[in-house]
């Protein structure tokens, strides 16, 4: 039987796998960038299919087998689109994209985690606007 992992992660990317897989890459705290998939999750009745959209923070329950990782659970906390403003989310969008080409995957990004995860609670708390941005 394999081991769960659980670890907090931010989904940056999907790509459709098959009928109704989805090929999911994270963030995660523990492992730095995987790419997990996920089954079945593009049917109208899955559970795990709104807490894995793209740019969904969670908390992740993945096995890592002879295929790769597979996402088993998930407990949804939230979605960077509609808990920050316009801008600040546009900001992240292309923050992820570059983590996505930059880091190799299964790589210790765990200094990249924790500063996202500053980021992103500063983002909450402050409401960014778009001169702001722009400065950044």
């Amino acid at each position: 039987m394999n081991h769960i992992y659980q670890t907090r992660g931010y989904v940056l990317a999907h790509f459709p796998s098959g009928e109704y897989n989805k090929q999911l890459v994270i963030l995660t705290e523990q492992f730095g960038v995987i790419r997990a998939t996920a089954q079945a999750v593009r049917k109208i009745e899955s559970k795990l299919r709104t807490s894995i959209q793209d740019y969904s923070h969670a908390e992740f329950f993945l096995v890592h087998g002879k295929g790769g990782w597979r996402l088993i659970n998930t407990t949804h906390t939230g979605n960077l689109s509609t808990e920050i403003t316009k801008e600040s989310f546009l900001m992240f969008a292309r923050i992820f994209s570059l983590i996505m080409r930059l880091i190799p995957e299964e790589d210790n990004a765990s200094k990249v985690f924790s500063m996202i995860d500053e980021a992103v609670k500063f983002a909450k708390e402050n409401k960014i606007s778009a001169a702001e941005c722009e400065h950044l």
